[in-house]
């Protein structure tokens, strides 16, 4: 059986391609709101997929919309509770949070290698990640995963570079359970 431990963390990542060319090429118009949403749909999807392979029974995804302006600030400027004016204000990004299994090396080696066929058998065609970055300036990552017995947190953030991933670091954590946060940052006006 092949586990975290025994796989080799990538050095190089989307190794063979030219990643800002690849995103571009990526088809997404934000031609009515289900294409608009289809990034979020893709990262919920994801998490869906890691709770899947982490066989819990409690399996949990969180979702929440970043707005330009936080709720409270809002109300304060407003003195009331006027939530159609909330509703108004532009959408910056969105935050999916899950307790799936997490980025350990396998699927963090997946995730960085262009068009990966890692998640075929969930219908999957390893592009999905590419929508993030037509439709959001950045992505920001953290996952917790078990590796060896021990629980270790990966933070990184994802962009439209020709790096791509950035500020990778995975440390030991304090943490008690695996999971992902990803957050979607910074909706590109033609999209929001």
């Amino acid at each position: 059986m092949v586990t975290s431990e025994t796989v080799e963390l990538k050095k190089k990542f989307f190794e063979g391609i030219d990643f800002v060319q690849r995103v571009n090429n990526f088809s997404l118009r934000p031609t009515g709101p289900e294409k608009a949403l289809l990034p979020l749909f893709e990262a919920i999807a994801n998490s869906i997929h890691s709770i899947e392979e982490s066989e819990k029974k409690d399996g949990l995804i969180s979702i929440s919309i970043d707005r330009r302006q936080k709720e409270a600030e809002l109300f304060a400027k407003q003195g009331r509770s006027d939530l159609d004016k909330i509703h108004r204000e532009p959408i910056q990004g969105f935050s999916i949070i899950d307790n799936g299994i997490g980025f350990d090396n396998i699927r963090f080696n997946a995730f960085v290698e262009a068009d990966t066929g890692y998640k075929v058998k969930n219908g999957g065609k390893g592009i999905g990640r590419y929508s993030w970055l037509k439709a959001f300036k950045e992505i920001s990552v953290e996952s917790v995963f078990e590796e060896a017995g021990t629980l270790k947190v990966r933070n990184f953030e994802f962009r439209h570079t020709p790096q791509a991933i950035h500020n990778l670091k995975t440390k030991k954590t304090t943490s008690v359970k695996t999971g992902t946060t990803i957050r979607l940052l910074d909706y590109k006006p033609i999209f929001s």
